[in-house]
C-alpha cells in the first residue's frame, strides 16, 4: 500500500511558477517503483489524496483509490485484502 499526497509542486521549466501542479515527492514515487517491481503490479495498491490540481500518478494498469474523509477507500482495502486472500473483519475495519 502506498499513500501518493500533494507534497510538492512541479512545472515544466519553460513554464511560469503559476501554472504549477502538485505531485507526490519524488522518493515516494521511486518507492512505489520499487513496490510495484518487487510484489508486482496486481499486489500493489495505491492510494491518494484527493486535492485540486494533484496529479497523483500515471502508471497504467495499477489500482489506485482516493484516500478521502468518506472513507470509501476502507471498501477498497478490504475488497484488496479479501482478493489477496486475507481473512478481514471489516466490521472491525469500518467504525
Amino acid at each position: 500500500m502506498v499513500l501518493l499526497s500533494p507534497d510538492d509542486f512541479a512545472y515544466a521549466k519553460n513554464e511560469a511558477a503559476t501554472k504549477r501542479k502538485l505531485r507526490p515527492q519524488q522518493d515516494v514515487v521511486f518507492e512505489f517503483g520499487f513496490l510495484l517491481g518487487k510484489l508486482g503490479k496486481g499486489n500493489v495498491l495505491a492510494f491518494f489524496r484527493e486535492c485540486a490540481n494533484f496529479i497523483p500518478t500515471d502508471f497504467e494498469d495499477i489500482k489506485v483509490t482516493a484516500f478521502d474523509d468518506r472513507d470509501s477507500w476502507k471498501l477498497a482495502l478490504i475488497r484488496e485484502l479479501a482478493n489477496c486472500g486475507y481473512k478481514v473483519e471489516a466490521d472491525r475495519i469500518l467504525k
